[in-house]
């Protein structure tokens, strides 16, 4: 970006900028908007005096450049958006805030302000992804105990609505997801309330025991990538509990 830089900036205006060093504001500051306001005015007084450069002036645009380079209030927006990681978690690790699960709906160091920034002109492009699930029943909760009056659940198990700040994709790494203001996306989840055993089995046969297990489906999301731009990905969330027969004697076989 630096190099862009320089090639969009002549000579000219790069030994008239020079005096804003000379030049701060009433704060003691000295801010884009003075730079090219003298950069203008220098500009048009060298410009009709003289095209030739005087050693005093080259020396004097190296001294800028070194100032630029220093200059701590000057933002380059492509070296500041490569220096800052927009990662939930270091590496492939668990936010704390997951706490076992694959999503967090409330993550510190959330990046607000730069969500805020990516949507407030394109938010039109993912207005399909914005919105909320509904629970039969009209609920933001329900408990599936009973589905049906004649039916039984054999896994206790919680219906909600959530709006994760971050989440596990398919490849199994953490990502921040798009969820603040007037940019949300309610997802249906349904999670065991426990995995332990499942209801009525006590009577299956020898060899084989009966568990709650909590069941997942990848669903796609907006979200933000390491290097801050939004990305659609796919998540994975609990959709269902479901019972499952799990073999615990693989030595003993039926013998017709």
């Amino acid at each position: 970006m630096r190099n862009i830089y320089i090639l969009l900036i002549s000579f000219v205006q790069l030994s008239a900028v020079v005096e804003i060093i000379a030049t701060p504001c009433s704060d003691g500051t000295k801010t884009p908007d003075d730079m090219e306001k003298l950069t203008t005015r220098r500009v048009k007084s060298l410009s009709a005096s003289k095209n030739i450069w005087s050693l005093h002036e080259l020396q004097t645009i190296n001294e800028l450049w070194r100032y630029i380079l220093n200059y701590s209030d000057i933002r380059f927006p492509e070296e500041e958006m490569s220096q800052t990681s927009f990662v939930p978690s270091p590496g492939a690790s668990e936010p704390k805030c997951a706490k076992g699960s694959t999503f967090c709906e409330a993550i510190d160091n959330y990046p607000t302000a730069r969500v805020d920034l990516l949507l407030k002109e394109h938010a039109h492009k993912y207005e399909e992804l914005f919105g909320a699930d509904m629970i039969e029943g009209g609920s933001n909760i329900a408990n599936r105990y009973n589905g049906i009056e004649e039916e039984e659940s054999l896994c206790k198990s919680q219906e909600r609505i959530i709006h994760p700040q971050a989440g596990l994709t398919q490849d199994n790494t953490w990502m921040y997801i798009v969820n603040q203001k007037n940019y949300t996306q309610g997802v249906r989840v349904e999670e065991c309330i426990h995995t332990k055993q499942c209801e009525m089995t006590q009577n299956f046969p020898l060899g084989y025991k009966a568990e709650c297990k909590q069941k997942y489906i990848y669903r796609q999301l907006l979200a933000i990538n390491e290097s801050g731009h939004t990305v659609k990905d796919l998540f994975r969330l609990p959709s269902c509990c479901q019972c499952v027969l799990i073999r615990t004697d693989r030595n003993k076989r039926s013998i017709n």
